[in-house]
């Protein structure tokens, strides 16, 4: 049975949540970063350095050679990429991305190898994506995304790592694009979608997760028909799981040489969103696997739909 995964795409550029005011592109913008800082190993352990392909490894390994402490990865110029703590062997402490340029582009930290506490990210300009928290490896709580001009695109809430609460996107004029509620991953209740003039594109109410009524209103000048929506969105999906492998081992072996298929089933309303998603073929994949593959798939951009109802689109993605 497949692994339902209750996912809005954000797929628009939003004013704010509530007045559609978009906040300060500049605000909550990381320093430089410490791209240049050195390397100062704990007491106990010896500095070791080894090739990764063409990265360098720089770090710090107990008695028993296994890193404890700082580990730095340069690439082949020596520029800083990440630097990440371990623990005897396993990530536990804080983690810092960075671009080519030196900026911060992401932080976060680890516990017991697994994503915990708050992880925020940033375009290499300093603009806001990302900000949202773990718990023991799984997204808890307020999501939010921001678009390359700092404005409120979608916010999402989790529990558990699944979907619960509301979930709303909205238009870069600051309208309502979508407005949901999820309940353990699955749709419940009433769905509405508009489309940038405010027009109802759909309404429509779930039980138990499945789609009980709906009532959509009329197509825009631009609809499409569900079997060119399907060869306009495959494309786009194909094209995001070529970075898909990023998602398997750990963050010193991205990508472990296995080969994995699943299946993309994407439930898209009349705005051009995806009401949700399902993933088949997955179930033996580690839970922070999946949630870096539906990460990626979610920063998706995908053009607007226009049909008149909900349709589906099975997309098979091999990585």
């Amino acid at each position: 049975m497949g692994i339902l995964f209750a996912a809005v795409l954000h797929l628009v550029a939003a004013g704010g949540p509530a007045h559609g005011v978009p906040p300060d592109p500049r605000a909550d913008r990381p320093a430089a970063g410490d791209a240049g800082a050195s390397l100062a190993c704990p007491e106990g352990t010896v500095r070791h350095v080894e090739a990764a392909g063409e990265a360098r490894l720089e770090g710090c390994q107990d008695a028993e050679g296994q890193y404890h402490g700082p580990l730095i990865t340069r690439d082949a110029s020596g520029r800083i990429l990440r630097r990440l703590t371990f623990r005897h062997g396993t990530l536990d402490g804080p983690a810092r991305f960075y671009a080519p340029s030196g900026r911060l582009v992401e932080e976060g930290r680890f516990e017991a190898g697994v994503q915990s506490g708050l992880w925020r990210a940033w375009r290499e300009d300093g603009s806001r994506r990302y900000e949202g928290a773990y718990r023991a490896g799984l997204r808890e709580g307020r999501w939010r995304w921001w678009d390359a001009k700092g404005t409120l695109r979608r916010e999402t809430y989790y529990d558990g790592g699944r979907r619960s609460g509301p979930h709303r996107l909205w238009w870069q004029n600051g309208r309502a694009r979508l407005r949901m509620q999820l309940l353990g991953g699955q749709p419940e209740g009433r769905l509405e979608a508009r489309f940038p003039d405010a027009s109802l594109a759909l309404e429509a109410h779930f039980e138990g997760g499945r789609i009980r009524r709906q009532e959509a209103g009329p197509p825009p000048p631009d609809a499409v028909s569900p079997e060119r929506l399907a060869a306009t969105y495959r494309p786009l999906l194909e094209r995001a799981a070529q970075d898909l492998p990023a998602c398997l081992g750990t963050p010193l072996e991205p990508g472990n040489g296995t080969r994995r298929a699943l299946e993309a089933h994407l439930h898209i309303e009349p705005t051009g969103s995806v009401a949700w998603l399902e993933l088949s073929g997955g179930a033996a994949l580690p839970p922070a696997t999946r949630a870096c593959i539906r990460h990626r798939l979610e920063e998706l951009e995908l053009p607007l739909n226009g049909a008149r109802d909900l349709v589906e689109v099975v997309v098979p993605l091999r990585f």
